[in-house]
């Protein structure tokens, strides 16, 4: 095979994945949820959640936020390095959490991926 050839088949394998890549990430909806819906069937699974800060508990390398709707959950944020970008949330602020929610010591917890402060 010549060096055409190659470049040839590498842009058409570039184009083809990137295509691919489009309709899965087009496909995939994570499902928004309310807090008192919360159960043992979401264990595992990614969630949207919206609501309120009620409380913010900052440790080292790890925040806690309790966050109300009509119920309280906990949120967990683990930071990589201590202090590491910093959360500028504040209590009462609305706000929006994709995570993945846990069982932990009988109770629901949502790990948090992605937080973001709705106006």
């Amino acid at each position: 095979m010549n060096e055409s050839h190659l470049l040839k088949l590498a842009l058409i394998s570039s184009l083809i994945g990137l295509f691919v890549l489009y309709i899965v990430s087009n496909n995939m909806d994570i499902k928004e949820i309310s807090l008192d819906e919360l159960n043992n069937e979401e264990i595992g699974n990614k969630v949207k959640v919206l609501g309120k800060v009620s409380r913010i508990t900052e440790l080292d390398k790890v925040t806690f936020l309790d966050v109300s709707q009509p119920v309280t959950t906990k949120i967990v944020i683990f930071r990589e390095k201590e202090k590491d970008e910093a959360l500028d949330l504040e209590q009462d602020d609305y706000i929006e959490i994709i995570g993945k929610v846990e069982d932990y010591e009988g109770e629901m917890e949502i790990i948090a991926d992605r937080i973001r402060i709705v106006e």
